[in-house]
């Protein structure tokens, strides 16, 4: 373990990951920094596979997978959700929280509404596909860190 992480910290640029997820199939290990960079590892030798800038002068504060491995959402500092494809091409950035951190996402059993949990003191679930807001949650009395 200690040669692992010795030759992935020479790899990549040091920064605090925030957060980290695999996918699905248990194939690949991606990890988000503060950086703004995505990480994706191979799952079980731990070698990098590829790195790639997801926000642009922001965290890769939040990441979820579809339970069917056919996209990922990426949530930042600033409130915006990016939705990946799996081959890690950004096909949609929503404006979910304005300006405002996404601390954490979730999805639906069907992998067709999210959750975000914000700073501003709101759960908010999304339509994936219209990008609409169909329900925030308030009432919590300060910052949201989980949904």
């Amino acid at each position: 373990c200690t040669n692992w992480v010795h030759s992935y910290n020479n790899y990549r640029k040091r920064s605090p990951i925030y957060c980290c997820t695999w996918t699905p199939e248990g194939r690949r290990l991606l990890t988000g920094n503060r950086g703004g960079e995505v990480a994706v590892l191979n799952g079980f030798a731990f070698n990098s596979l590829h790195q790639f800038s997801a926000h642009v002068n922001s965290a890769v504060q939040s990441m979820v997978w579809a339970k069917e491995g056919d996209f990922m959402l990426t949530g930042s500092p600033e409130g915006q959700v990016s939705y990946w494809q799996s081959n890690m091409v950004c096909i949609k950035e929503i404006r979910c929280h304005e300006n405002h951190c996404v601390r954490q996402l979730a999805l639906s059993a069907a992998d067709t509404k999210f959750a975000t949990a914000s700073d501003d003191g709101t759960v908010k679930v999304w339509d994936l596909e219209t990008q609409t807001c169909e329900v925030v949650l308030t009432g919590h009395g300060h910052n949201v860190s989980c949904c």
